[in-house]
C-alpha cells in the first residue's frame, strides 16, 4: 500500500460511524504511473483539501464516491481542469443482485441503488475521454498523456503562476489572525462571521 487517507468529513449518515479525519494524511504519492492523489466523495467538493493536494503536484486524482448525479459529473471536471490532472472518477455501482438473499434490512424499490458514472477526463479542457459508464459494471481504460497536465498549466496553474498568492495569501493569513490584523468587511469595519448553518430537525 502506498497511501491511505481517512476522509475528512463524515456525511450524513456515516457520522453515526465514523470521525472526522485529522487532515495529516492529505498526501501525494509517486508511482511509476505518475503521482497520484485524490479525495474520497465529497471531500472533493472542498477548496482547501483540494488546494492541499493541488501543492503537491498529482498527475492523476482519483475520485471515489457514493454520488451518480449529472453534479458529480461537472465537479470532476473541474477538478481536472483545476488541478491539471487526469481524474480518474469511481461512482459506485450498486444493483439489488449485490446484497444476498439473508441481508438483515428491507430494500427500498428499485433494481439499482447506485448508478455508478465511471469516468476518465483530461486535465487540459475537461474532457471525458472515458465514460461515463452507468447502470453497469465494466473497466474503462484511456491513453493518460501526463504531459497533457503540463500544456493544460501553462493556461492555468492554480499553485503557480495563477495562484495569486500575494493577495490571497495575505486575506488568508489575515482570516485565521496569523498576521494580528483584523478581517474587514467592504464599508472598512470588522468583519463579522457567517452565521453557522443547522439543518432542520
Amino acid at each position: 500500500m502506498e497511501l491511505k487517507h481517512r476522509k475528512l468529513v463524515p456525511t450524513h449518515q456515516e457520522r453515526l460511524f465514523h470521525g472526522f479525519g485529522a487532515g495529516d494524511d492529505l498526501d501525494v504519492v509517486d508511482t511509476p504511473l505518475g503521482r497520484i492523489g485524490g479525495l474520497v466523495c465529497w471531500e472533493n467538493r472542498m477548496p482547501l483539501a483540494r488546494w492541499a493536494l493541488y501543492r503537491q503536484g498529482p498527475q492523476i486524482w482519483v475520485a471515489p464516491t457514493a454520488d451518480d448525479s449529472d453534479g458529480w459529473l461537472a465537479t470532476v471536471r473541474h477538478i481536472a481542469i483545476e488541478s491539471g490532472a487526469f481524474v480518474v472518477s469511481v461512482p459506485q455501482y450498486i444493483p439489488r443482485s449485490a446484497f444476498p438473499p439473508d441481508f438483515p434490512l428491507d430494500l427500498p424499490d428499485g433494481d439499482v441503488f447506485g448508478r455508478g458514472g465511471a469516468c476518465i477526463i483530461d486535465p487540459q479542457w475537461g474532457e471525458v475521454i472515458a465514460g461515463p459508464l452507468y447502470d453497469e459494471e465494466g473497466i474503462l481504460v484511456a491513453d493518460c498523456d501526463l504531459r497533457r497536465g503540463l500544456h493544460a498549466k501553462r493556461w492555468f496553474d492554480a499553485v503557480g503562476h495563477y495562484s495569486a498568492d500575494a493577495a490571497l495569501g495575505r486575506q488568508a493569513a489575515i482570516a485565521t489572525g496569523e498576521l494580528g490584523e483584523t478581517p474587514t468587511g467592504p464599508d472598512g469595519k470588522p468583519a463579522q462571521p457567517a452565521p453557522r448553518q443547522t439543518s432542520p430537525s
